[in-house]
């Protein structure tokens, strides 16, 4: 493991580590506070990260999936479509 907070502190830069995700915020507002460059170290359960990526762009190929359906039926009502979107909106 690479200590990102010694790392950042040999190139002169305010870092902090946060163990919580309570800790976060907070730590992340000092930095902005401070003005310059700060580094917030959090570390996460890439397994965990992974399936809430999976889940997030699941969630948004359904919406956009549902957008589309509503397009479609859109174009259906309209006889003559946009020739700058093209055929059925596309």
């Amino acid at each position: 493991d690479v200590d990102l907070v010694a790392l950042a502190g040999v190139h002169r830069l305010a870092a902090t580590a946060v163990a919580t995700a309570a800790e976060l915020v907070p730590a992340v507002e000092a930095g902005l506070a401070r003005g310059g460059i700060s580094v917030v170290v959090a570390r996460t359960n890439r397994a965990d990260n992974v399936a809430v990526h999976d889940e997030l762009n699941a969630a948004v190929a359904d919406a956009l999936d549902r957008l589309d359906d509503l397009d479609d039926l859109h174009d259906l009502d309209d006889p003559d479509p946009d020739p700058v979107r093209g055929v059925r909106g596309r």
